[in-house]
């Protein structure tokens, strides 16, 4: 039996399936007005030239073009499926490859993403590489060890220490977030902040946070 090669790794189903698209639309509700106050801090209301790198279903990239003042913004997905539902110009190709020339960009949004490659530093040096000289990567890194919840239930308490050694072998990385710092250095990058984002029940949208744990 031969394998689509369209598949990804046999990836493609589970992310194009519309729970996980119903999972990113309430990712973005939760999250957004906290990134684009990050954003607001570090460049202003003008972004200038923006790739999100890993849109997915695009959004980000509605948020960016409607919050900011943008020269392009242009998305690049790997998963045709979420292509479909994002809002254009947007690219279908690999990030690890990405169809544009040196130091095109003055932002680049990798958003959701790292904990799911095997090799984040690579995606991060092609980052880094349409980047103009002076331009800024936004990197969301998770790490799913400051995911708590308050429950008298043991086995949901401990989940994710306990699932970490099954996702490991196969690309997926919970603890990404405390690694990002080094991964950002390797790929070439200096100058990096750090900012906590956190988002809990009490300042974020609650049915948005229900929403992802339900999809």
């Amino acid at each position: 039996m031969t394998r689509d090669p369209g598949d990804y790794g046999g990836q493609r189903a589970n992310m194009e399936h519309d729970s996980m698209r119903r999972t990113l639309e309430a990712q973005a509700k939760a999250i957004w007005p906290k990134e684009k106050q990050l954003l607001e801090a570090r460049h202003g209301a003008s972004l200038g030239r923006v790739l999100d790198l890993a849109c997915g279903t695009g959004e980000i990239l509605h948020r960016i073009r409607r919050d900011f003042d943008c020269e392009q913004v242009v998305g690049v997905d790997l998963f045709a499926g979420h292509l479909q539902n994002a809002e254009p110009p947007v690219v279908h190709a690999n990030g690890m490859q990405l169809p544009f020339a040196d130091e095109t960009f003055d932002l680049v949004t990798v958003r959701h993403v790292l904990q799911a490659l095997p090799d984040p530093v690579a995606l991060l040096k092609e980052a880094n590489r349409v980047l103009k000289p002076g331009g800024t990567i936004h990197a969301l890194a998770e790490d799913y060890m400051g995911l708590f919840f308050d429950t008298d239930d043991a086995n949901t308490e401990n989940h994710f220490p306990e699932v970490q050694p099954l996702f490991r072998p196969r690309g997926t990385d919970l603890y990404q977030g405390r690694r990002a710092l080094r991964h950002l250095r390797e790929a070439g990058f200096d100058d990096i902040a750090v900012d906590p984002l956190l988002i809990d029940n009490l300042t974020a949208d609650r049915d948005a946070l229900r929403d992802i744990f339900r999809h």
